[in-house]
């Protein structure tokens, strides 16, 4: 299925190049994970027809680097947020921690991110897309805030 990753694999120090499908998103990624962060890898489809035309669909994008996070404090979240107010979008992982710490967690990182100009997704429950807003290429020109 287009957009799903399994997490077998832990990258160390090597970015690797993902490409991913899904609602709002696609096109190549570059990871940069942090030491013993799990990196999530798409599924290979189930027939080699299908990746043909999905691949014949999509038009070569850019690759984007994605930062990937495994929270384990508010220092994480601050992080994530830093990431996306510089551009880089950011999957923040809480799965791992107690519910009220993931709520607080997951609070704090949607509101940093609303507030820096980005957006955020649930991927899954505990896993989060955090990414900065782009400005779309129809509308060239001042930004909202330039009057």
């Amino acid at each position: 299925m287009p957009g799903q990753a399994s997490r077998d694999q832990t990258c160390t120090r090597s970015a690797r190049r993902v490409f991913l499908t899904g609602p709002g998103f696609r096109g190549e990624l570059v990871l940069h994970p942090s030491p013993a962060v799990s990196v999530e890898r798409p599924q290979e489809p189930s027939t080699r027809a299908s990746s043909a035309r999905r691949s014949a669909s999509l038009p070569p994008s850019p690759a984007t680097e994605l930062l990937v996070l495994r929270a384990s404090s508010f220092d994480d979240a601050a992080s994530a947020i830093d990431s996306v107010r510089t551009g880089v979008p950011v999957v923040f992982d809480v799965s791992g921690l107690p519910t009220p710490v993931q709520t607080r967690l997951t609070d704090y990182l949607c509101g940093g991110v609303v507030l820096v100009g980005g957006s955020t997704r649930c991927l899954q429950p505990g896993c989060w897309l955090a990414a900065p807003m782009t400005r779309p290429a129809s509308c060239p020109g001042k930004a909202l805030d330039e009057t």
